[in-house]
Formats: C-alpha cells, sequence, structure tokens
C-alpha cells in the first residue's frame, strides 16, 4: 500500500444488518466487531475558478458535511433492499455514516481502492 492510502486511520462500527418486524418497525440484528481502517481523508471540496464548491454529489444530494475516504477496505453503505445500516465512524468527534461508495477496485488501476462518501450524522438517513 502507498503511503497515500496510510495518512489517517478510523474506527469503523459496522452497520447492523436487520429485518421489520410484524408492526413494519426496523429490529436491529447483532452489530459486529469495530475494526480500524487505513485511508486518506479529504474534505468534500474542490478549488473552481468561481472559489471552492463541492464535489461529486449526485444530482439533488445537498448536505453541509460530508467527508471522503480513499481506502483498500470496503466498506458498506446502507441498503434497503438487503436490509442492512451504513458502516459509521467519529470525525472530529462527530459520528458519521458511510452514505456513498464508489469501488475503483475493478479498473486495472496499480492501487485498488475505495471512495466512500461519509455524511454526518445529523445530516444522513441510513
Amino acid at each position: 500500500m502507498i503511503d497515500l492510502f496510510k495518512t489517517s486511520t478510523l474506527v469503523i462500527t459496522p452497520g447492523a444488518v436487520g429485518d421489520y418486524n410484524a408492526a413494519g418497525d426496523w429490529v436491529d440484528a447483532t452489530q459486529g466487531a469495530s475494526f480500524e481502517i487505513q485511508g486518506s481523508l479529504q474534505p468534500n471540496w474542490k478549488k473552481t475558478d468561481g472559489g471552492i464548491s463541492r464535489d461529486n454529489l449526485p444530482a439533488g444530494v445537498s448536505v453541509n458535511d460530508i467527508r471522503v475516504i480513499y481506502t483498500q477496505t470496503e466498506l458498506n453503505t446502507s441498503d434497503i433492499v438487503g436490509k442492512a445500516k451504513a458502516d459509521k465512524t467519529i470525525i472530529d468527534s462527530l459520528p458519521y455514516y458511510a452514505y456513498i461508495k464508489r469501488d475503483w477496485s475493478t479498473f486495472g488501476l496499480d492501487l485498488d481502492h475505495y471512495e466512500v462518501f461519509f455524511v454526518r450524522d445529523s445530516e444522513a438517513r441510513p
């Protein structure tokens, strides 16, 4: 692994896979053990001629606090069909959920990796 992917360490708490009960309420399953990952943690900003702007969010998505980590560890976002909750972490003493995952491991790059967007808990709806 090149040094770029060793600049930050995050403790990840896996999202529990659960199911809906007869009343239609979500019931969490037993949560897995937390684990550490290494990667490059970045703010989600880019410089443009007009100043600084948010980058890489799908059309229609608007959040105020999002961070991106480039890592070789695959993380999970929420999945309604698979009934899974997103992985979560703490960044700068605030809770974040994995919101978007881009898999760059299948493009024949020298360094296979994932780009994961984490949204602050107060804004995410996993």
